[in-house]
């Protein structure tokens, strides 16, 4: 099996040249996200396996179409041993080759896939980095987009995150996890396998001392208690869930 390097928190890129606050349309944002996107694709290496793609194409629009993005997402698959999904702006949602092999089944592929599918919601366009501040591929410096690993916020950088940003963020992520469990359980998915994930992630880092009052992403088991609180008391019960595919165990054998 392979080993995993530097396990990151499953999290968002919400790269923008100028903030979401002055995006004026839908068709702006995704133009904006069709000139982030050919920048980006230049710094990975995507996967090109058809039924890698196939299988994150197929999870992905069936979690879209219980979301509320204003507009198509799409989906792809980068190659690299870090944990994570990404999306930038305008719905192109980038999952790490790494999320299929750590999850345990479909279900916790999609919960993985929900999360980056629940940043599009309009419910948090005034939560996100894009309409606090400009961003722009500056703000990514190389040594933390090598190898395929891209990451907004790392613990080398969250120093110098004003709180205002930190704060702000949290509550973006939180407000997505509640929204990907809905998504999750309205395609028909086990909602119990975000929790689930979401401990596999957490059992797989490795700590790393940060100022908590600047973090932009809540702490795992925050999100996790969260989560199955939620879950408890807002999902109604199921008799049957869909908890994983031939499609998915095959993928997820050849990529081990």
């Amino acid at each position: 099996m392979r080993e995993f390097r530097g396990v990151l928190l499953v999290g968002v890129i919400s790269i923008a040249s100028i903030g979401f606050a002055q995006v004026r349309s839908v068709a702006d944002e995704m133009n904006i996200g069709l000139s982030l996107k050919a920048e980006f694709e230049q710094r990975v290496i995507l996967n090109r396996d058809p039924a890698i793609l196939a299988l994150a194409d197929r999870v992905g629009q069936i979690l879209t179409r219980q979301s509320d993005a204003p507009f198509p997402v799409t989906f792809q698959v980068i190659d690299s041993s870090d944990i994570n999904v990404f999306s930038l702006t305008g719905g192109f949602v980038y999952v790490t080759a790494a999320v299929i092999t750590a999850a345990g089944s479909e279900a916790e592929f999609a919960s993985a896939l929900a999360y980056g599918v629940a940043r599009y919601s309009p419910k948090l366009a005034q939560q996100s980095f894009g309409s606090i501040l400009n961003l722009n591929s500056a703000l990514l410096p190389d040594s933390a987009l090598q190898r395929g690993r891209v990451i907004i916020i790392s613990p080398a950088l969250n120093s110098g995150i004003p709180m205002q940003w930190a704060v702000r963020e949290r509550a973006a992520v939180e407000k997505a996890d509640l929204l990907a469990v809905q998504f999750l359980h309205n395609a028909g998915y086990d909602a119990a396998a975000s929790v689930s994930f979401l401990q596999s992630v957490q059992a797989r880092l490795t700590p790393v001392k940060t100022n908590q009052e600047f973090q932009a992403y809540p702490p795992l088991e925050d999100r996790i208690r969260k989560i199955q609180e939620w879950t408890r008391t807002k999902l109604p019960d199921r008799a049957e869930n869909a908890l994983t595919t031939s499609e998915f165990e095959k993928v997820r054998r050849n990529l081990q």
